[in-house]
């Protein structure tokens, strides 16, 4: 959990002492520093129309969606700098019973480096957008409509990075970047919408796919950085591929 931390400093008294007891003092001065508690960001999290709607602050979030015996559980985890994410100031908020999740989750989370783990089958579509800076997105699901996940600018430090495992998209899909670097990971997954588009930003970015993923059709473009790197061990794949410096 989080603790303040509170410091403070005090002056030194000054003075000088003469044979006659003549003296000059100087009082105390005790002023508190700049609060320096870890900022710990929320998500708010309501149901509305049989849909999941998340929505972030402008701090660095961490959130999974996962499934429950009874439903759909959103908590919050640890952010990059230890401070823990709360969800409508708890941590964790449960859907199930009259609030089940029947359609569609959108996820819009704000600045910050954010974390979203999305491990929770959805009925219809998934969309994630995680706002500049430097995020990452995991799945691991079976999702019965389209997939579009933005994950923005990345910073300088860091890039941003997508992580599809053992998931299953009936519908279209969209990964798109921004500015700095991206790199996705595509592995055991099928991708079964009439189209997979993954438009990469203007930084050496990255796009693996293994040999256990499928797509009815997919096209990548590397954008603008000059040792961007394409590896799959699907050729027919690569004619669909623009943008990459690198293909293995």
């Amino acid at each position: 959990m989080l603790k303040s931390i509170a410091q403070f400093f005090q002056a030194s008294t000054q003075g000088s002492q003469t044979k006659h007891r003549s003296e000059q003092e100087q009082d105390f001065c005790v002023e508190p520093l700049e609060d320096r508690r870890l900022l710990a960001g929320n998500v708010s999290a309501v149901m509305k129309g049989g849909d999941l709607i998340i929505k972030g602050d402008s701090l660095s979030n961490n959130i999974d969606v996962v499934a429950t015996g009874a439903g759909v559980r959103v908590v919050g985890g640890l952010d990059l700098n230890g401070a823990q994410t709360t969800v409508n100031g708890l941590a964790f908020v449960d859907f199930s019973g009259p609030n089940l999740v029947t359609d569609d989750v959108k996820i819009t989370l704000g600045k910050g480096q954010d974390r979203v783990g999305m491990f929770v089958a959805v009925n219809d579509s998934v969309s994630i957008n995680t706002g500049a800076g430097s995020d990452q997105v995991e799945i691991i699901s079976a999702i019965g409509g389209k997939l579009n996940v933005n994950v923005g600018s990345a910073d300088n430090l860091f890039s941003d990075n997508v992580f599809i495992t053992n998931s299953g998209i009936q519908g279209t899909a969209r990964i798109k970047g921004g500015g700095g670097s991206q790199g996705v990971t595509i592995q055991g997954s099928g991708f079964f919408g009439a189209k997979t588009t993954i438009s990469l930003g203007g930084g050496n970015d990255g796009l693996a796919i293994d040999g256990g993923s499928s797509f009815a059709k997919i096209r990548a473009n590397g954008g603008g950085g000059s040792g961007d790197q394409f590896a799959s061990p699907f050729p027919a794949v690569a004619p669909e591929i623009k943008g990459f410096e690198i293909i293995v």
